[in-house]
């Protein structure tokens, strides 16, 4: 049910996106520079002086709407590839590195494999005498 609702909920705001820019002129049929695409380009309405000319000024403004449409998709699609991107190598790392996925899991474990040679390297050098000078009291 949440999953044919969720399919619903997004259809209509694609169908809204997409065919939004066609209901603009409901119920302004005479043009009286009320028209809401000539306000959104910032020029004036041809008012159905030229037919041509009408026609290509509201399929202009539906280009714009459409490609604004286009671009927001684009960007959601963007953000979609970088999460999975993003899940892939996380998963991608604990296979190459399953000390480190098993250690997640432990209360008190800090191991990381890179630094594992390096703690035996300390360990080694424990008891060995310090290097720097002990200052005079």
């Amino acid at each position: 049910m949440k999953s044919a609702l969720s399919v619903l909920l997004i259809a209509s705001l694609i169908g809204i996106a997409a065919l939004g820019a066609l209901s603009v002129h409901a119920g302004m049929q005479d043009h009286d520079g009320n028209c809401a695409i000539a306000l959104a380009q910032g020029t004036d309405c041809p008012r159905q002086a030229n037919p041509l000319d009408y026609a290509s000024f509201h399929i202009g403004a539906f280009k714009n709407f459409s490609l604004a449409t286009v671009g927001a998709l684009f960007a959601l699609l963007a953000a979609v590839v970088a999460g999975v991107a993003v899940r892939v190598n996380r998963d991608l790392s604990t296979l190459l590195h399953p000390r480190v996925a098993y250690a997640r899991y432990l209360k008190d474990s800090v191991v990381y494999v890179p630094q594992c040679g390096f703690i035996h390297w300390l360990a080694l050098h424990e008891n060995s005498p310090a290097s720097l000078p002990r200052a005079a009291m």
